[in-house]
């Protein structure tokens, strides 16, 4: 299975249409259920998912950090959070 995806953000609509195109039979609802599993085991920091030709799904945090206010001069903090990083593999890449 090879498609391209681009450097944008893509819909589930467009991605299941990228799939059929390569010849593979693919439901809106199956494609719903693989991504579901995905954000499912993607709870905990450290947490990833791997697929092979594809690409590392990965749960970081950004720690918490004090910045200051330019205009005001007063110091505030940004609480740490949690965000999901993916990885391309370099065959996925290159295509």
């Amino acid at each position: 299975m090879t498609f391209a995806v681009a450097a944008m953000t893509t819909t589930r609509r467009a991605l299941l249409q990228r799939v059929q195109k390569s010849g593979t039979p693919l439901t809106l609802a199956q494609l719903n259920a693989v991504l579901e599993q995905i954000q499912q085991a993607l709870v905990v920091p450290g947490d990833a998912v791997v697929l092979r030709h594809f690409g590392r799904f990965e749960v970081r945090v950004r720690q918490e950090r004090r910045y200051r206010n330019p205009v005001t001069g007063v110091y505030t903090h940004h609480l740490p959070v949690s965000f999901v990083h993916f990885k391309g593999t370099k065959s996925a890449k290159g295509r």
